[in-house]
């Protein structure tokens, strides 16, 4: 559900119906808190994001989203180097990742 509201332009809504999901299921699946974090990051909340995304990361390092929202988070508040940082990790764990694959998801999520 929450993905959906992502993609749709309800990342507000998003946030809410996932928080929800974290507090009701007490071992809840990584995924909850990588759409939570794409929720923040579409809201403009990249220091919430940034934190989610740790935690996620804390649970399984290799998740490419997961480093591509701190990616962007960390390029949005100006914190380039930490940026590059994580955009080799995408680019170590997919390394077809690019740009132009990203585009078309990023263009509709913002």
């Amino acid at each position: 559900m929450g993905i959906i509201l992502n993609f749709t332009g309800q990342a507000e809504k998003a946030i809410g119906v996932m928080e929800q999901a974290l507090r009701l299921d007490p071992h809840f699946p990584a995924i909850y808190q990588m759409v939570l974090g794409w929720a923040y990051l579409l809201t403009r909340r990249y220091d919430v994001a940034i934190a989610t995304q740790k935690k996620v990361l804390s649970r399984n390092r290799n998740i490419p989203d997961a480093h591509l929202v701190l990616t962007i988070s960390y390029s949005e508040l100006g914190r380039e180097e930490e940026a590059r940082a994580e955009a080799a990790e995408v680019l170590r764990i997919s390394p077809t990742y690019s740009e132009e694959v990203l585009r078309p998801e990023l263009t509709a999520q913002v």
